[in-house]
Formats: C-alpha cells, structure tokens, sequence
C-alpha cells in the first residue's frame, strides 16, 4: 500500500510541478482537473455558471504550462481592463 501512495504522489507532484493542474480550489467535491481547454476563453461573469458553457471554447494539442498559463492570464487580464475602461467612457 505505500507503494501505492508513492506512485500516487509522485504523478500528482508531477501534474503540479508542470502546472498540468493548479490545486486552487477543491471545494466543489471535484479534486483536481487537468484539461485540454484554454481556461481564458470561456465565458466569464463574475458570479453564475457563465464558465461551464461550452461554446466558442476550443482544445488545445497539450494543457498549459505555468509559463503559458501565466502569460494567458496577463494578456487576459489586459484585455478585461481594457474593455472595462472602455465600458466606463
């Protein structure tokens, strides 16, 4: 059985390390989730389910890495801020 657990930590450690999957919210009862679908290009509200909405969303040939990942995040961010300011005028 510790085997087991071996083999289980080292394969989280790895989707981790890699940024494969973020451990940033487990509460929902789902455990971690690695997936093929660019996490910036879905729907986004505020509140509500806007983000489990499948349409316009595309798959990606391999998950993110923490680079990729944070550098979708930055120009994502950019663009958000720049069509709230522009909402304001």
């Amino acid at each position: 059985m510790t085997k087991r657990y071996e083999l289980f930590a080292n394969a989280e450690a790895m989707l981790i390390d890699n940024a494969f999957v973020i451990p940033y919210n487990v509460s929902g009862g789902d455990g971690y989730v690695a997936s093929q679908v660019h996490p910036f290009e879905t729907p986004y509200s505020a509140f509500g389910i806007s983000s489990n909405r499948w349409k316009g969303q595309r798959l990606l040939a391999k998950p993110l890495n923490t680079e990729e990942f944070n550098a979708a995040q930055t120009e994502w961010q950019a663009a958000r801020d720049a069509a709230i300011k522009d909402a304001a005028k």
